[in-house]
């Protein structure tokens, strides 16, 4: 699976919209003719990158001697190899905070780093040599599973992981991404999809990029999954700031964000091209213009009235309407055309003097029909325009699904939304990942659904101000969601959680099975 494409269906403020473009993925523009073996080398030739056991550089008949040998090291390199080892062991002694997935030679990456200051950029140097162009076919396209694998199993030149693995299970407390400056939106984000999965991390593959800004993003973004991933780190407030500032502009700092306004710019920065394996949902009550209105009319004459939602829905009920949606778009087409002489008849003539009544009004209204025909015309388009916008059935992974805001500076559109645990779309099956949910008005923080020692767990994670933020498991509350425990038999404490995700949520991710 290649996570680096990105398509979106339907409008949204923040401008998200599908051009219809094919255009190829950016690791598959960049045409690599490197090797892999070159960028071994490469990677290899830098001392502390040459990471082997401390048995294994003594031992000039070890496998792992001889492949040193095959990549040009000397006796002392590899020596210095060993003296550098030694060292670290002396210094910092048994290391009980080892990354995921770490063979334990170093320590872990020095925590007190913090933000991107004067040493974090320093240490942002360590990823210079980092290379995946190595990973790309001849054929154009690109090896993401050999890419992630070189991620998670490649260390850097002082010991750390490039990226850490995603533990088992998530380590709870005083953990997580401390929020600042009104980043809880994204702090959220982050948690659910690099703190709580590894579903995403193939985004962090896409390329190149040749803006040392957006450089610096990808790398900032590895560290800070690294830091959620640790079992005793975090992410500090300073480091999450910095990264917003690279991601959105110094400009929104200190506003609230919605969420399709900060993964808009971060897909942009990573350069990811818009294909089908990611599709966005903006489920958000839309601004029409009276053309927009009059064609909407025509559709419902057309086609089956969409039925209304009512205070209470689950996630499946809103799949349900856009399929609904979609397909009175496709039945609308199918309809003109079954129609001898649709510019002849009564109907279309009513409502091409409406159109022309409008069009008085909105003088920069394109394009401008100058009769009927070229107006029924203009109705197919745009409803054949809006039926192609749907979910692509072989190839999307994952729904990004946004429903209207309950809080901050929106009518409250309805009493409670319940995140399905499984809803089909396109007759796949995708499965709840997490929900970003609204809390006193300008505040988000996201509950997440991850196994734990095999049995599914619901997390909350709460960003809070700095230095405060927290990881709490509740079990509790996915049995509430997902019926396995009566609400009356729940705590006073739990029924508020439980109803404030219910009343709040925002912003869901379902992954497909």
């Amino acid at each position: 699976m290649a996570i680096i494409g990105l398509r979106f269906r339907g409008s949204s403020s923040s401008g998200l919209k599908n051009d219809g473009e094919e255009d190829k993925k950016a690791s598959d523009k960049a045409k690599y003719s490197c090797g892999c073996l070159a960028a071994i080398k490469f990677v290899a030739s830098t001392l502390g990158s040459v990471l082997y056991g401390r048995k294994a550089i003594e031992d000039e008949s070890s496998e792992e001697t001889s492949v040193a040998n095959e990549l040009g090291l000397s006796n002392e390199e590899r020596k210095a190899a060993l003296s550098l080892q030694l060292s670290h062991d002396l210094s910092s002694g048994d290391n009980d905070s080892e990354p995921p997935g770490s063979v334990g030679l170093f320590p872990a990456f020095d925590a007190t780093f913090g933000a991107f200051g004067k040493e974090e950029v320093s240490s942002l140097k360590r990823y210079d040599r980092v290379n995946l162009s190595c990973f790309s076919r001849r054929d154009g396209s690109y090896d993401s599973k050999a890419a992630i694998d070189y991620l998670y199993n490649t260390r850097l030149s002082d010991g750390e992981l490039i990226l850490y693995r995603m533990p088992d299970n998530i380590v709870d407390g005083i953990k997580g991404i401390e929020n600042m400056n009104n980043s809880c939106t994204i702090a959220s984000l982050l948690f659910n999809m690099f703190g709580a999965t590894s579903f995403f991390d193939e985004l962090l593959l896409v390329g190149p990029e040749t803006d040392k800004t957006d450089k610096d993003i990808r790398f900032h973004l590895i560290e800070i999954a690294n830091d959620l991933r640790a079992r005793d780190r975090r992410v500090a407030a300073e480091k999450l700031d910095n990264f917003r500032d690279l991601v959105m502009g110094k400009e929104t700092k200190g506003r609230f964000l919605q969420p399709d306004e900060f993964l808009n710019a971060l897909f942009e920065k990573l350069h990811i091209d818009r294909d089908n394996e990611i599709t966005f949902l903006d489920m958000r009550e839309k601004d029409t213009s009276p053309v927009e209105e009059l064609i909407e009319e025509i559709v419902s004459n057309f086609s089956t009235v969409v039925r209304a939602l009512n205070d209470v829905v689950n996630m499946q009920d809103f799949m349900e309407r856009e399929d609904q949606i979609r397909n009175n778009y496709e039945t609308t087409i199918a309809s003109i055309d079954s129609l001898s002489n649709p510019e002849e008849s009564e109907y279309f003539t009513t409502q091409y003097v409406k159109y022309l009544s409008l069009t008085e009004v909105l003088k920069d209204w394109k394009p401008e029909c100058r009769n009927v025909n070229e107006f029924i015309m203009m109705v197919k388009e745009k409803c054949f325009i809006l039926a192609k916008k749907k979910i692509n059935s072989e190839e999307n992974k994952v729904l990004f699904i946004q429903v209207p805001r309950q809080g901050y500076d929106a009518a409250k559109a309805y009493k409670e939304i319940t995140p399905s645990l499984y809803i089909s779309v396109e007759r796949q099956r995708y499965k709840f990942q997490s929900v970003v949910v609204n809390e006193h008005d300008v505040h988000n923080a996201s509950w997440v659904i991850l196994p734990k020692d095999g049995v599914n767990e619901s997390y909350y994670f709460n960003g809070g101000g700095v230095g405060t933020p927290r990881i709490e498991p509740k079990k509790e509350i996915y049995e509430l969601l997902f019926g396995a425990k009566d609400i009356r038999d729940a705590s006073s404490e739990l029924q508020g959680s439980y109803k404030k995700l219910l009343q709040e949520g925002a912003f869901y991710i379902y992954i497909r099975e």
